[in-house]
């Protein structure tokens, strides 16, 4: 039900943009799975240029993504290419990456029937803020938790305090070897 909803989703898109279908048609009957965060979606290039999802088998294209690229999907698309974990065919690969950094939904053109252009430019602008300050916030987040966890909780040592506590521990064997040393040349005295 979702691969269905997201590619139509991506196929609506395409069909606004004739030159994306025309680059992925030359990608006919090629097959790419996408996994993000644990959820999997298995589709193959169309002749016209269109996505249909297909049951899950060897893919062309694998592109895995990590479940924190969800929050990228809607502020910043292009960077999602980084985070990913490819393998397949090149050719293929780029094509998608040039198709992901260029094509862009436009929520208010397709929401303008329904709802008045103005208020679909209105909704559009509030979905991307929305989009922003959630990322953002899932930064800040992140950040909390490091601090909360290395520095207050005490759960994990900060990465200053384990070079401290090393070169304490490698001081200390020094000093011990040195007087194991002294301690052997010592010993034949005492007899």
């Amino acid at each position: 039900m979702l691969d269905r909803l997201i590619l139509g989703a991506a196929n609506r898109l395409l069909a606004s943009e004739p030159w994306g279908m025309q680059r992925l048609a030359a990608h006919a009957d090629k097959t790419a799975r996408l996994e993000l965060g644990g959820l999997g979606l298995s589709f193959a290039v169309q002749a016209d240029g269109s996505l249909q999802s297909i049951a899950a088998a060897t893919p062309d294209l694998r592109i895995e993504l990590p479940a924190s690229a969800l929050l990228d999907v809607a502020t910043n698309p292009a960077s999602l290419a980084s985070q990913a974990r490819i393998e397949g065919d090149a050719g293929f690969a780029e094509t998608l990456s040039e198709l992901l950094a260029h094509l862009r939904p436009d929520l208010g053109a397709q929401l303008a029937p329904y709802v008045g252009g103005i208020l679909a430019e209105r909704i559009q602008r509030t979905v991307h803020t929305a989009g922003l300050q959630l990322t953002d916030a899932a930064g800040r987040l992140a950040r909390n938790l490091s601090d909360y966890i290395g520095v207050e909780s005490r759960t994990v040592l900060a990465a200053s305090e384990h070079a401290t506590f090393a070169s304490e521990v490698a001081a200390l064997r020094d000093a011990v070897a040195r007087a194991e040393k002294r301690a052997d040349r010592l010993a034949p005295l005492r007899r």
